[in-house]
């Protein structure tokens, strides 16, 4: 008989022999024993595979070799059970007070699965950092409360305000033991209030159906927070917290797009609607926005084109506006954009191959508002400043090129450092428009930035 040949054995067409459908044996398996179990030629004695028909030996009907397996995909993390999250909550709370280090605590808690969008986790984890922070001697509250402003990058908004209802809802158990705890909520709000992760209106909304759980049955005693006057607290000194977190003019602005009336939280239990103003120190945030003068006298300055002087410019500034009000993001992309239009009238016409010489008689103007009256938040102002051009290119359409070349313009100017570039990039506020497309345009340049961050990071440590 011919001998077997020495290639791989034909495979069989799908929906012949006996084996169809199958997964058949390994083709290693063929052939075992000499010629045993090797079938005849397809078609019989002189059919069209014979060796008389072809002239070349029969091809037998071998077992189709297996198919390769795929590498499976690595299975998702497992959610914590109560007990894992039990232990890394108390782990992260003890270290958190021990260095201060929120940047760590947030690192760790981005780790925990299922964590963002657990409110009920959320509101928990929320109320037991409270709890020990208001039990332990010596905390800094206001390392806690920078860690509570940076909660949006791990949690969602909806978690986010599960955790607050919570806590006010247990205001009253609070401000028995601890009678500061209103005033220490109202710290912890005012940052994701003041960076637009929540708005002041939400807060009200929180507050006004607050409460804690019902005596007899389940859910809360709904509106009692309200009731027992604790809710106007909240609102009056959140507000008071957010100018004093990120300026009066964010206030004032955070104040007139909620349209919260203080009066539907003042009752018996409560000073009058009359003397909201002066109770919590809301005078100078509750007279409108600030800003409205302030965007009247940009443009006058500015639109001096004979003579102008930055260095001027920003004199006059500084001693027209109080320090509350340069100091402020809003006081500094009002500022900023100005300044941008002025240098720039098309920019649909840049090139933005090269340095702008447009802007450079505005650099010194830009430095000074940034350095602004103190350097408690300069870094803030830094990435206002670097919203600002945002604003501005995403008015003009997002012409190709242009925010990296102003992104490149500012570093090299000294207007802003490595730092702030990076953290505007990791900020999930909304309160700029154009945010995804900017993220798109200046990808190739955080990348080159990224090294530096690296030494800024090490240095830091």
């Amino acid at each position: 008989s011919p001998a077997l040949p020495d290639g791989p054995p034909r495979q069989m067409r799908p929906g012949s022999g006996a084996d169809a459908g199958n997964r058949l044996g390994p083709r290693s398996d063929l052939g075992k024993g000499g010629r045993a179990g090797v079938p005849e030629p397809r078609g019989g004695r002189g059919g069209r595979d014979s060796p008389a028909r072809t002239g070349s030996p029969a091809i037998p009907n071998a077992e189709e070799p297996a198919a390769e397996e795929k590498p499976k995909a690595p299975e998702p993390p497992a959610e914590m059970t109560k007990e894992e999250y039990e232990e890394k909550r108390q782990l992260v709370i003890e270290y958190f007070f021990d260095d201060k280090d929120e940047k760590a605590a947030i690192d760790t808690m981005k780790e925990w699965v299922g964590f963002a969008n657990d409110g009920e986790r959320v509101a928990e984890f929320l109320t037991f950092m409270s709890d020990k922070a208001f039990n332990k001697k010596g905390v800094d509250f206001p390392s806690v409360f920078k860690l509570f402003r940076q909660l949006p990058s791990v949690i969602s908004t909806d978690a986010m305000k599960a955790g607050i209802t919570a806590l006010v809802s247990g205001l009253e158990d609070f401000a028995c033991d601890h009678p500061l705890s209103p005033q220490h909520f109202a710290n912890m709000f005012a940052g994701p209030i003041a960076d637009g992760h929540l708005s002041f209106a939400e807060l009200a909304e929180i507050t006004k159906i607050a409460g804690p759980p019902a005596m007899e049955g389940d859910g809360i005693e709904e509106g009692y927070i309200l009731e027992e006057g604790y809710a106007l607290k909240i609102m009056g000194k959140t507000l008071k917290a957010v100018a004093d977190t990120a300026g009066v003019a964010r206030a004032a602005v955070v104040y007139e797009e909620s349209g919260v009336n203080f009066a539907d939280f003042c009752n018996d239990l409560t000073v009058d609607a009359a003397k909201v103003e002066k109770e919590f120190e809301l005078a100078e945030i509750l007279s409108g926005n600030p800003l409205k003068p302030v965007k009247g006298k940009i443009a006058e300055l500015l639109a001096a084109e004979e003579g102008f002087e930055a260095a001027e410019v920003a004199t006059e500034m500084e001693s027209a506006f109080d320090a509350t009000i340069r100091a402020s993001a809003e006081y500094v992309q009002e500022v900023g954009l100005a300044a941008l239009n002025c240098a720039i009238p098309d920019a649909a016409k840049c090139d933005c191959d090269r340095p702008m010489e447009e802007l450079d008689k505005f650099i010194p103007l830009l430095k000074s508002v940034v350095w602004g009256p103190d350097k408690d938040d300069k870094e803030g102002r830094e990435i206002a400043m670097l919203f600002a051009a945002q604003r501005f290119a995403h008015d003009a359409g997002h012409p190709a090129g242009l925010l990296t070349r102003l992104f490149k313009d500012m570093y090299a100017g000294d207007v802003v450092c490595e730092r702030p570039i990076l953290q505007w990039r990791d900020d999930s506020s909304a309160t700029v428009p154009g945010k995804d497309k900017a993220l798109f345009e200046v990808q190739e340049y955080l990348v080159e930035l990224a090294p530096e961050e690296d030494e800024d990071e090490e240095i830091h440590e």
